[in-house]
């Protein structure tokens, strides 16, 4: 399986990556099948310890590749989303928002974890440790919001596409609440 919208970070990579992707498809082809149940999806994704670990290490690998040069991985990022907002707007989708929060997630995180990671992850365990409720919830929307959009990437069909986009939608603005929060609480242990 080849998974366009990952393919930016990881041509030339492991088995591991390799299996991680093979294990990751059967969740994507089910979003893809029933997208109304991402949630219960994400639960499986979640419990599945065998697809954890494969993630965790293949995470591990990504990092390490582009150890010299963090930035670059930013810029493979938000090139593979670029190319992903063009295949969704030739489909007429002109409302790319959810994209763009989505996108706006993941390069914020990462900038954190190349500017300032001691800060970042003392945050993201407060979060964690403090309100594990909606540290849980963050969890759960990230993660159907990052099936969804890999969902979006595999599929060809507009129509798919666009109920994918709908459902994405949700996510994306739980989301975009997190990134505030986060700079919040940030900004709080800066001051302390």
């Amino acid at each position: 399986m080849a998974l366009t919208f990952a393919s930016p970070l990881t041509r030339g990579f492991s088995v591991f990556l390799d299996a991680f992707i093979e294990k990751l498809d059967p969740y994507i082809n089910e979003v893809i099948t029933s997208p109304e149940r991402v949630e219960e999806i994400v639960k499986k994704l979640i419990g599945d310890h065998s697809l954890l670990s494969l993630m965790l290490v293949a995470s591990i690998e990504v990092i390490s590749k582009y150890r010299v040069n963090p930035r670059e991985i930013i810029v493979r990022v938000v090139g593979a989303f670029e190319e992903l907002r063009e295949k969704v707007s030739r489909c007429g989708i002109s409302d790319l928002d959810a994209l763009d929060i989505f996108v706006e997630h993941d390069v914020w995180k990462l900038e954190m974890i190349i500017e300032d990671p001691e800060t970042f992850f003392k945050t993201l365990y407060g979060f964690m440790k403090n309100y594990p409720q909606d540290f849980a919830e963050y969890v759960k929307d990230y993660f159907a919001g990052w099936l969804l959009v890999v969902a979006i990437d595999k599929v060809a069909d507009c129509n798919k596409i666009e109920e994918l986009m709908r459902i994405l939608r949700k996510y994306a603005e739980d989301l975009d609440a997190y990134i505030t929060t986060f700079q919040l609480l940030m900004e709080n242990k800066e001051k302390t």
